[in-house]
């Protein structure tokens, strides 16, 4: 039943299963959503149609929060507060589910256990350890396994 026990996201989801499409969880960072759309319009890699007066009129009159710092001011009633919500929401909301590059995925990754493996207080086996852990998880990421939850292949029975 519509309405019941599901959210907004579950129900669309029930509505476009049959075109598999759906929709995921946004973002709610304000603040966060606020800066990114102002590096987007700076650089120029967000153009806005003409066709959207409405976004247009709302970008430029909006106001910062003076109680929180980096958030703009909601003001009750006015429609453009919601047309800057949702354009924040979605744009923000698309670009931070976008999957990061492999090298930058290894580079977070990997980046803390390069300082235990320099660590002079462990021991040769929990180095050997620590480089046994980063393998496996390289591993896993370059087969494209991390998402399936399916083990990694290594050494001489990896799949071809």
């Amino acid at each position: 039943m519509w309405g019941t026990g599901h959210s907004v996201r579950d129900q669309i989801n029930e509505v476009l299963a049959s075109c598999d499409l759906g929709a995921i969880d946004g973002s709610n960072d304000r603040v966060g959503g606020w800066q990114f759309m102002y590096q987007m319009l700076a650089r120029g890699q967000w153009l806005i149609s003409d066709t959207c007066p409405q976004l247009i009129s709302a970008i430029s009159s909006r106001v910062y929060d003076p109680k929180r710092t980096g958030d703009l001011l909601k003001v009750g009633g006015d429609p453009l507060d919601d047309v800057m919500d949702s354009a924040r929401y979605g744009v923000y909301s698309w670009i931070t589910v976008a999957e990061k590059p492999l090298e930058v995925r290894r580079a977070e990754t990997f980046g803390p256990f390069a300082v235990h493996m320099r660590d002079p207080s462990l021991s040769e086996a929990e180095r050997c350890a620590v480089a046994t852990s980063v393998l496996i998880r390289d591993a896993q990421m370059t087969d494209g396994y991390e998402r399936s939850g399916r083990p990694a292949v290594l050494g001489r029975f990896r799949r071809r």
